[in-house]
């Protein structure tokens, strides 16, 4: 990741209606996003490993899997108020 200083700071239109201070600029190398995702789960003591050993990392991907194959009538009970 290259990280850029903008100086002066300014305002910007990330989409229309919604505007941001910004005073730096990032660019992510996507190969190099991949490879330290890699590493980052298969290094010892990464991801993998404490998924094994650490109860609140498996039950935090439990519900993100569950989140993710849950039927969308689920999901929209979920997410919507109850009245």
């Amino acid at each position: 990741m290259i990280l850029e200083s903008l100086y002066p700071s300014h305002i910007t239109e990330i989409k229309p209606g919604w505007k941001e201070y910004v005073d730096q600029r990032f660019t992510l190398g996507i190969n190099q996003f991949v490879q330290d995702i890699k590493k980052s789960v298969f290094k010892p003591g990464g991801y993998l490993d404490k998924l094994k050993t650490d109860a609140d990392i498996r039950e935090q991907f439990r519900i993100a899997i569950q989140d993710a194959y849950a039927p969308q009538e689920i999901k929209n009970k979920v997410t919507s108020p109850t009245p």
